[in-house]
């Protein structure tokens, strides 16, 4: 009986006792609460960068689309700079945006001709890269591509889930592939 007592009174002063346990719920909720900041940020700024990267490919695009470049005689590296000018300044414009320009005579032979820029592993093909803005009245596909290395990835926990990792990653490696692209004939320039 008197164990009996002494868990009762022991579990009433364990419940009216709050030294440190405001520590202990601070340490509770700061951990899945950093995660969800960091997670919102990190999202936001995927979104962001895709949008950009889109809206870049648009502006430069309309440059061929008009002759502008051809006339011109823009070369590739002229036409990434252009490109570049429109990405948002935490797009460092190197090795991991490849510019890509091909001309077709037709739409139909667009669809049939154009490669996949991404090797069987599902890695960037580094040699997808090639600039031909075409001539007049052809078929034109503008495409970018930039490989993002995010900031919250884990590649290796693919494995449990079945996907490519957690996160925003859809690159064997964890990263982020942002792609844009636009097709459209070119004017009779």
């Amino acid at each position: 009986m008197r164990v009996l007592a002494g868990l009762r009174s022991f579990g009433a002063r364990f419940r009216r006792a709050t030294s440190g346990s405001t520590a202990i719920e601070f340490a509770m909720v700061i951990g899945p609460f950093l995660a969800l900041l960091f997670a919102i940020i990190e999202t936001s700024l995927v979104y962001f960068c895709e949008f950009t990267v889109d809206a870049a490919v648009q502006k430069a695009a309309r440059s061929i689309r008009t002759g502008a470049y051809q006339t011109g005689h823009y070369n590739a590296t002229d036409f990434r700079k252009v490109v570049c000018q429109d990405l948002p300044a935490f797009i460092p414009c190197d090795q991991n945006v490849m510019v890509d320009v091909r001309a077709f005579d037709t739409f139909a032979q667009a669809a049939d001709n154009m490669p996949n820029p991404l090797n069987a592993d599902g890695s960037i093909n580094s040699n997808f890269s090639q600039f031909n803005m075409g001539g007049p009245s052809q078929v034109v596909i503008v495409s970018i591509f930039y490989d993002w290395k995010l900031i919250a990835h884990f590649p290796g926990l693919g494995q449990f889930t079945g996907k490519v990792g957690l996160g925003m990653g859809n690159m064997p490696d964890g990263s982020r592939m942002i792609a844009a692209t636009t097709a459209f004939q070119t004017e009779a320039y």
